[in-house]
Order: structure tokens, then sequence, then C-alpha cells
């Protein structure tokens, strides 16, 4: 399995400090190598909590987004991070306008004890797992469930009046109400999610 290296993850985050105007730079080089070491921990009698794809980029998705490795755009680098992975590693990933919600409901979850973060991950690979699709096989009909009818559905509404729906979903699904500075940023926000499903680490 390729594994990333702090560098990588490093690049990836330049590649969001360029797309977005953000604060730039490294806060803890320390906590970030912490990070990718985690997915390949092991426990007593070399027992590996985290012993699929999945938990392994969920671990990195969990730890990017709540260790807080750079000045900002944690959450943007987690989920490029793991599509990065999951690309190198023979998978790749549907992101959903809800992604964004996602994030931000995992950087506000401050449940930092050992089950609960145990049981986030779990979660978030769950997550990952259903969004994602190994290489030679049809693609079509996750993206089609989890990015294209979202948004045909909300387009669909909106031509029987329900113009005022549509809008109040899509500001929920970008974090419109927590964030409210994501509002100037939405069609970039849209253009990243779609170019960075084809991102990958180098293989070594």
């Amino acid at each position: 399995m390729i594994e990333p290296a702090e560098g990588d993850i490093i690049k990836i985050h330049n590649i969001v400090e360029t797309r977005f105007n953000i604060t730039r730079g490294v806060i803890d080089k320390s906590l970030l190598k912490s990070i990718t070491e985690r997915p390949n921990t092991s426990l007593f009698t070399n027992f590996k909590p985290y012993d699929t794809i999945f938990l392994k980029a969920s671990s990195l998705m969990e730890g990017i987004i709540r260790w807080h490795p750079f000045a900002d755009g944690n959450k943007r680098t987690a989920l490029l991070t793991v599509i990065a992975y999951l690309h190198a590693n023979g998978y790749s990933m549907v992101i959903p306008l809800s992604a964004v919600r996602y994030t931000v409901t995992i950087a506000k979850n401050q449940n930092i004890d050992e089950e609960s973060t145990r049981k986030l991950i779990e979660d978030i690979a769950g997550w990952i797992e259903k969004l994602s699709i190994k290489f030679g096989r049809w693609s079509f009909p996750k993206t089609f469930k989890y990015f294209l009818l979202p948004l045909l559905g909300l387009a669909f509404v909106s031509v029987f009046g329900f113009t005022k729906y549509a809008e109040k979903k899509i500001r929920y699904w970008m974090a419109f109400d927590i964030y409210p500075e994501y509002e100037k940023e939405a069609s970039d926000i849209l253009r990243f999610i779609i170019d960075s499903m084809g991102l990958s680490f180098s293989k070594k």
C-alpha cells in the first residue's frame, strides 16, 4: 500500500494555499509527522487498529481536521489528502457538496477521549467507503447518486418554484451558516471539489 509522507501532505496543502486566500504555513511539523504515522500504528501483539484502507484514510482525515497542523485550510487539505491517498491505492472518490458540511461537523466535534475518537474515525471510514469506487468498476452509479442526483433534485424543485428551498439546502451543504466567508468562495470551492477527484500521490 502506498502511504503518504509529511512532504506529500505539505504539497497538498500548498495546492490549497494556492487555490484559496488563506493563512499560509505549517504550525507544527511534529504533529503532522504523528498524523502521517498513525494509520500504521501497531498495538500489543501486532494488532493494527487501522487495518483497512478506509480506516487509514479516515485516520488521516480526522487527524488533519482536528489536530490542526496547518495555520489554515485544514479541512480542505484533509479532504484532498484522502482523495489522493485513495487514488494512489486504486480508488476514486465521489465528493458531494455536502462534504463541506461533513468536514465542518468533524472540526466541531470536541469529544477527544479515546472511545469517542475511535467511533468518529469508524464513522468517517464508513462515509469514505460509501463514496469510494475501486479502479475498474463503473463509477457512474455512485457519481450519479451522491453528486449529480442531489444537484438535479434541487434544479427540479427550483423549476417548480421552490427556489428558496434549493438555496437553503445549498447553503446548508456548504456550511455558510457556520462560516459565512465560504459564501464568497462558493464557486472556487465547487471547482475545487470537482478538480480534486483526480489527484494522487506519486508512486515511489
